[in-house]
Parts: C-alpha cells; sequence; structure tokens
C-alpha cells in the first residue's frame, strides 16, 4: 500500500472516530433526565442538579486528562493510545447502561472524560501525516465530523430512547467498539521511534501549558474566540433535555430531533462570498463551515510551532468545565425547586 493510500485511510479513520465519537456523546442526551429520574427516584428538577454535576465531572477530567494522554501518545505511540482510548469509551457506555445506581453513573462519566480525551492523540496523529498544505484542510474535515455527530448522534439517542433509557448507552458501546476493530486493521502508527520523547509531568500538566500561550500572541486571539463560542453553544447540551421536558414536555424523539436540528444549524457552511484569504483552503471553509474552519486554522497555526502541541491538545478542552457550570445554573434557573 502506498504512502497515499495510508494516510488517506488514516485521515478517514480520525474523521471516522470523531463521528463515532461525537454520535456516541450525542446519543444519550435525550434519555440521560429519564435515567437518573429512574437511579435517584427524585424528579426532574433534582435530575437537572445532578446533570449539572455529571457533566462537570466529564468536562474536568476531560480538561486533566487530554495533555496526559498526548504526551503518553508521545512515548507509546499516538496508534495504541487511539485505540486503547476507544476500547475504554466502549466498555465504559456498558457500564452506563448497566449502571445500578446513580454513583456507577458518576464513575462512568468519570472514565467517558478521560477516554474521550482521545481527540488529542487523534489530532497529534493527523500532525504527523498531513503535510504543510493540507493540514487546515484535514483538521477542517475532522472539525466538520464533530458537527455530523452531533446532528446524528441526538437523532438516533431519540429514536432509540422511545425502547428504554438504557438503550442508547448500549448503541453507543456497540458504535465504539466497532471503531476500535476498524482501526485496528487500518491504523497504522504515525509516530517514528526516533520521534518520540519520554513522558513529562511538566507537559502533561494543562495549565502550565495554556501559560505557553502567552508566547505566541497569534494564538490568543483565535484561541479567545473559540473560548467564548465554546462557552455560548457548549451549554446547550447539558440544559436542553430538562428544561424541554420540564416547560414542554418533550418525549425523548422530539428532544433528539430539536438538538439534531440545532447541530445542523451550527454545521452550516459559510457564507458563499467570504474571502478567499480566510482560509489557506477556501473550499474547506464552504463546505465544512467556519467554525470547523478555524478549529483547523488555530490547530495549523499550533503545530508550526515547536512546543505548541501541547497548547492545542489543552485549548479545546478548556470551556468543559465552564460551560457546564453555566448549564449547571441554568437548569436551577429553570427551575429554582
Amino acid at each position: 500500500m502506498t504512502q497515499t493510500k495510508i494516510s488517506r485511510s488514516a485521515v478517514f479513520f480520525i474523521f471516522m472516530t470523531v463521528l463515532l465519537d461525537t454520535i456516541g456523546f450525542g446519543i444519550i442526551l435525550p434519555v440521560l433526565p429519564g435515567l437518573i429520574m429512574e437511579l435517584t427516584g427524585k424528579g426532574l428538577s433534582a435530575a437537572a442538579i445532578y446533570g449539572g454535576w455529571l457533566w462537570f465531572v466529564f468536562a474536568v477530567l476531560q480538561f486533566f486528562c487530554a495533555p496526559l494522554l498526548g504526551n503518553l501518545s508521545d512515548q507509546y505511540g499516538r496508534r495504541p493510545v487511539i485505540l486503547f482510548s476507544l476500547f475504554a469509551l466502549g466498555l465504559d457506555y456498558l457500564v452506563m447502561g448497566l449502571a445500578p445506581t446513580i454513583a456507577w453513573l458518576f464513575v462512568g462519566r468519570a472514565v467517558a472524560g478521560m477516554a474521550g480525551a482521545s481527540y488529542t492523540p487523534a489530532y497529534a496523529y493527523l500532525a504527523d501525516i498531513s503535510p504543510p498544505e493540507k493540514r487546515a484542510q484535514n483538521f477542517g474535515l475532522v472539525g466538520a465530523a464533530f458537527g455530523m455527530g452531533f446532528i446524528l448522534g441526538p437523532a438516533i439517542g431519540g429514536v432509540l430512547g422511545e425502547l428504554g433509557p438504557r438503550a442508547p448507552f448500549f448503541a453507543a458501546a456497540g458504535i465504539a467498539l466497532v471503531n476500535v476493530v476498524f482501526g485496528y486493521f487500518v491504523l497504522p502508527e504515525s509516530l517514528a521511534r526516533e520521534s518520540r520523547r519520554p513522558f513529562s509531568i511538566a507537559r502533561a500538566n494543562p495549565l502550565g501549558t495554556l501559560l505557553q500561550l502567552r508566547n505566541y500572541p497569534v494564538v490568543v486571539g483565535l484561541a479567545g474566540v473559540l473560548f467564548l463560542w465554546q462557552l455560548g453553544i457548549q451549554s446547550l447540551p447539558s440544559t436542553w433535555s430538562f428544561y424541554t421536558m420540564f416547560r414542554f414536555g418533550w418525549s425523548k424523539a422530539a428532544i433528539g430531533y430539536s438538538l439534531a436540528f440545532a447541530g445542523l444549524i451550527m454545521d452550516q457552511p459559510g457564507r458563499p462570498n467570504a474571502r478567499p484569504d480566510f482560509t489557506p483552503e477556501r473550499g474547506t471553509a464552504h463546505r465544512h463551515g467556519r467554525a470547523a474552519v478555524w478549529r483547523g486554522r488555530l490547530s495549523d497555526i499550533c503545530l508550526r510551532h515547536p512546543g505548541m502541541d501541547d497548547v492545542c491538545r489543552t485549548v479545546f478542552l478548556v470551556p468543559g468545565g465552564a460551560r457546564l457550570s453555566v448549564g449547571q445554573c441554568l437548569d436551577v434557573a429553570a427551575d429554582p425547586e
């Protein structure tokens, strides 16, 4: 197999990894309120509080584990870290689907946060195999997978949720484990042994990594824009299911379809008359939307500077804890009881 074919297969796998992981994330959104109420025996108001903390635990662990997995992939290679994370994520969805108590659901969300940080070695993998002229395009393509996953995931979850609140968890587990098998056969290692570096606690510290942004002013603005965009947009998933059930009495299917519609709107491409120099790959902007392209552009800038790969791993996960805390506050405001 030629290097070109290997690269195309690898990019397709990374695309599918992000797509299927995001589907697995979105597929549980419509049923989470019902499952929490089943496990706690409490009403929707109390379930919203539990839901906020579940999201917070997920985000915090993903924030701290993202550079950790990235550094492990620097030492042991991208392939084993990506495949192990996907395998752990699949088993974790099974645990959540079988959870007998709310404590088990918290354990499941914690493991999901740790394993879900596989996006970081996935992005590093893309950086390894993408030539400079294709980096922005490849990162934009993978960024588009996020949008597609948020369209398909909630819609599938809404339909499966009618079968029971645990059904989408088992479907998400199947999706993740199938992707592990797929990756085992098509994903070669991208990081040569001579290019690897030993694990470093300093580089695995996400807070220290963020401080590196001060040395790269061009990245600060882009990272700030992405942070604010994520902070506003990503508070939706943690509140929408609870709010629409409380305010409108929506079914799981209606919640799933509404979130899919929101994902569709978010994933719309940029204006047809966008400036030609908006991105190195104008076609990417038109096909995958401005948000995905800015994510790819920021990744490209980070990865062009020595030492900025750790910043790239961390910056996408910074909004996690904050956006979910905002979501929890909105849940309380919607129903102060």
